[in-house]
């Protein structure tokens, strides 16, 4: 293949990557027109959890395309042998936006007896896309026979894109099934590596595959790896590789890393700062660590922080712990803090005691934290210091008594809203304002209950004041949380809705406990979370700010939220 061929073809698999993101392909209709009446009573089916044989079948058999494709969610969501049943003949039907929809009701099934089917028609698959699908529909499921087909088109001559979709359905295999009784060795590691060292988008999906073993193979050495890692031309997939080489059960070769923390892309900086952790105790890397804080930006050096502060060296720590307990970025006093509370607890609880009502939301929950669990007698007092009146749910989470209520799963579902109200949902966007500047999300029509619920949450304001609780760089950043301890939600859940849209940089997804538990934290995912496809459902798309996003600290708050479409 010529250069100027691989390249028109790379072109080519990154716009379709984009206009599946764009909230578009075959999966969906222009928004208002796709929410019709039936659609409706197949969102009234799923959220009563039922299968509806006369309904499916009536819309099913429908001759609108749409039609179809909202039944087939409605089987989706359902995620049970019946639903896949019904799903399983449109494995062969001619529009391939049905074909697709058919592999992700039967991945979602988890039920190795459609494996057969699945295997069945990928052979005989001519479209991309449903390929994609059902490789993906494969490793949601897994297997040993599942396992055998993604390798064999691993090993094969078949396009680079569907060898790019095995190795993402190996990634998600290896991620969410359980692997104990499969015979890993056969995973080919060396074709991994070697499309892992491309330029296009295959080499993500080869480096998350990789940074998914975690066990040795036979003919997966550190040395091959770390030689990828140095020729990996894709800022994004080297710092997967990286993530791969943390995971390695006997890796030496820190020296190999260390030049990576000068890289100019953040993601390769902060994956390298994470894998180094363990050698901190070795000068030349504690030397290396400490230059970085020093000159990296806030987000790069909250995670140095961190791992500098795992040396056991106190000539390392000492200059470090107090001057961050002071730092104008708070993410750094709330580091020093944790770090305290597990190796100074008198210390910790000095520092908690100081923390004022002026401090960010999250950070005076930290103290609390803090103060509750080393010194339970002070804990009303500090309570009175940060001026939390007794109605403030806070004051309910640390001094009201736990009740066997309390700890209780029963969770009421979220009433289905009326179909007026999904409709203006549709497609609308949303400008979220933080302190460190505005992020405008579109809302995806493949999701209409879930954004629906997020739409209603900012004209009602329930999302001003709410906070960013966990952010990880270079993986995401999870807001929505009304208490500032990752604890805030609502007293009702809402159902997944699983759709054909990935979790790539830019997508927001819905956080949850299991399934259906969704309520209302939302993440931005800061990166391509392959693993997460099929599992987390896709609400919205970064449409501006994706900047913004990527600055975003733990504990930085919305101060605005508003629909402006």
């Amino acid at each position: 293949m010529t250069i100027e061929v691989f390249n028109a073809w790379a072109n080519r698999y990154f716009l379709s990557i984009v206009v599946i993101l764009a909230l578009s392909a075959c999966d969906d209709k222009t928004p208002n027109k796709m929410l019709d009446e039936q659609h409706y009573q197949l969102l009234q089916m799923t959220q009563r959890d039922e299968f509806d044989e006369k309904l499916l079948n009536q819309t099913l058999q429908s001759t609108h395309l749409a039609t179809q494709q909202a039944a087939l969610r409605a089987l989706v969501q359902l995620a049970n042998h019946d639903a896949a049943n019904k799903a399983q003949a449109f494995l062969h039907h001619e529009q391939v936006a049905l074909r697709e929809l058919a592999a992700l009701a039967l991945g979602a099934s988890r039920d190795e007896r459609w494996v057969p089917s699945l295997r069945s028609q990928f052979e005989r698959e001519q479209s991309a896309a449903a390929a994609h699908q059902q490789l993906l529909a494969l490793g949601q499921i897994g297997g040993a026979s599942a396992l055998q087909l993604i390798n064999q088109v691993l090993t094969s001559d078949r396009s680079l894109a569907q060898r790019s979709s095995a190795a993402q359905a190996l990634g998600i295999l290896l991620t969410w099934t359980d692997t104990r009784a499969l015979d890993l060795s056969t995973i080919a590691v060396g074709d991994l590596l070697n499309m892992a060292q491309t330029s296009g988008p295959e080499s993500i999906a080869a480096a998350f595959a990789l940074s998914r073993i975690t066990q040795s193979i036979n003919g997966y050495q550190e040395s091959s790896l770390t030689s990828a890692i140095k020729s990996a031309s894709n800022p994004r997939a080297q710092a997967l590789l990286i993530r791969a080489w943390a995971r390695f059960t006997h890796r030496q070769d820190y020296a190999a890393i260390l030049p990576l923390l000068r890289h100019s892309a953040a993601a390769v900086v902060i994956e390298s700062a994470r894998a180094l952790t363990p050698f901190v105790a070795n000068p030349k890397v504690a030397q290396a660590l400490l230059e970085v804080y020093q000159s990296a930006d806030e987000t790069v050096q909250g995670e140095v922080l961190t791992s500098l502060l795992s040396s056991k060296d106190n000539r390392v720590v000492a200059p470090l712990i107090y001057p961050a307990l002071l730092n104008e970025n708070v993410w750094q006093t709330g580091i020093a803090l944790d770090w305290l509370a597990q190796q100074r607890p008198q210390e910790a609880l000095a520092a908690a005691l100081k923390v004022n009502a002026k401090a960010p939301r999250w950070l005076q929950v930290k103290a609390l934290q803090i103060v509750s669990q080393t010194d339970p007698a002070k804990l009303k007092s500090q309570l009175s210091e940060l001026q939390v009146a007794a109605h403030d749910p806070i004051y309910r989470y640390f001094i009201e008594p736990k009740t066997s209520e309390d700890n209780s799963e029963q969770v009421k579902r979220r009433p289905l809203p009326p179909l007026a109200e999904l409709q203006l949902a549709q497609g609308a966007r949303i400008r979220l304002t933080t302190v460190r500047g505005d992020i405008i999300l579109q809302l995806a029509p493949q999701a209409p209950v879930n954004a629906a619920h997020l739409y209603a949450l900012v004209t009602q304001q329930k999302i001003v004041g709410s906070v960013f609780s966990r952010v990880i760089a270079n993986f995401v950043a999870q807001g929505g949380d009304t208490l500032g301890n990752g604890m805030g939600q609502v007293d009702y859940q809402l159902r997944d809705e699983w759709s054909l849209l990935g979790h790539r940089a830019g997508t927001v997804g819905i956080a949850s406990r299991g399934k259906d538990t969704l309520g209302v934290q939302f993440f931005i995912n800061l990166a391509d979370n392959l693993h997460l496809d099929g599992r987390y459902t896709v609400v919205a798309q970064v449409v501006s700010g994706m900047d913004v996003a990527t600055q975003l600290q733990m504990g930085d708050a919305v101060l605005a939220a508003e629909i402006i479409q």
